[in-house]
């Protein structure tokens, strides 16, 4: 996460909280099938409505469940224009942390102790550390003297040095975005082997190496483009040309 940059926290705190309910959806849906597999970047709330309510009312889990959910995507689509709703957002995911945290403190009291409550509460604290900075983002960005936000809004500018490209591209590889500017030069990020690779005109211009991708920046001046790809820690990826973004994706897998 950029901590200089007030509207890229903010962005990248809303990534996560999207993510967030995607996987809790997901855990509903692998219970619901019957699997053991689970995902720890979630909400513990919706879960535990439906396992507290299934031998009683099981539609009724599924209802609380689905108004939990319902609240973190009306907080997450209206937080765009609102940051309000990331205070929201912020108070019902520290509800749901304050019940992990006496549900563990009971099992421990018990002499039942599972590492698996342990990896459960790092991982609360770690969107409630995200929903938290979005927050304190915000009050930046109100608080933010207005040259300074058309600053961040002005068109980057390519250096006078065009840069050097690294090799051709690779025959093989997963499209991520896409881009063909006015003047017909073709942008393109790829993913390739381990490899996220920055393309203009079917030649790498910059990349990085990595099994796992954490936030990161790839940039290139090409023709006298300012080209730039971001992956923030929401795990959003978006391509600039020129200082305007020309695509977006949210990269869950």
């Amino acid at each position: 996460m950029n901590r200089n940059d007030p509207a890229k926290r903010y962005k990248s705190a809303r990534g996560n909280l999207l993510a967030m309910v995607v996987l809790t959806a997901v855990n509903i849906g692998l219970s619901v099938a019957g699997s053991g597999r689970t995902f720890l970047f979630r909400a513990f709330l919706p879960e535990l409505a439906i396992d507290f309510f299934s031998d009683i009312a099981p539609w009724a889990g599924f209802a609380i469940a689905a108004l939990l959910l319902g609240l973190y995507v009306l907080c997450w689509a209206l937080s765009k224009k609102e940051p309000a709703w990331m205070t929201a957002a912020l108070v019902l995911f520290a509800i749901d942390t304050a019940v992990v945290l006496v549900l563990f403190a009971v099992i421990c009291l018990a002499g039942e102790f599972e590492f698996g409550m342990v990896l459960e509460i790092a991982f609360q604290a770690w969107v409630l550390y995200y929903l938290l900075a979005s927050v304190l983002a915000a009050k930046e960005l109100k608080n933010m003297p207005e040259a300074e936000l058309i600053a961040q809004n002005e068109p980057i500018l390519c250096p006078a040095e065009e840069s050097v490209p690294l090799r051709e591209r690779s025959p093989k590889g997963r499209l991520i975005l896409r881009h063909v500017t006015e003047d017909g030069l073709e942008i393109e990020v790829a993913r390739v082997r381990g490899v996220t690779e920055l393309l203009a005109d079917g030649m790498v211009y910059a990349e990085l190496r990595g099994v796992i991708e954490l936030a990161y920046e790839l940039t290139a001046c090409v023709r006298g483009h300012s080209i730039r790809t971001t992956l923030d820690a929401g795990a959003l990826m978006e391509l600039y040309v020129d200082g305007v973004r020309v695509g977006k994706k949210l990269r869950l897998i």
